[in-house]
C-alpha cells in the first residue's frame, strides 16, 4: 500500500523478502517509523534511500514515510 506521502510494506511469508523501495521526488528519502521485526519505533533519524533496497523479515510490516532529504533542526 502506497499513497503521496507514506509506504507500507507487508510480508506474511515466514522468509524475508527485499523490496525496492520506489523513486520520490527530488531532495526527497524515505524515513522508517515501524518495523514489527525490529523494535517497534526505530529511531528517528533511520533514513533509507529511494531506490534502494529494503530486506522486510518474515512475518513483520514496515511503515515508512515520505521526508526532505536535509537534516532539520
Amino acid at each position: 500500500m502506497t499513497d503521496s506521502s507514506f509506504l507500507l510494506l507487508l510480508n506474511a511469508h515466514s522468509d524475508a523478502i527485499p523490496f525496492r523501495l520506489p523513486a520520490i521526488g527530488k531532495d526527497t528519502e524515505w524515513q522508517l517509523l515501524i518495523d514489527t521485526h525490529r523494535d517497534r519505533f526505530p529511531g528517528r533519524d533511520e533514513r533509507v534511500s529511494p531506490g534502494t533496497e529494503f530486506s522486510l523479515q518474515g512475518r513483520s510490516l514496515a511503515l515508512l514515510i515520505q521526508v526532505a532529504s536535509g537534516r532539520e533542526e
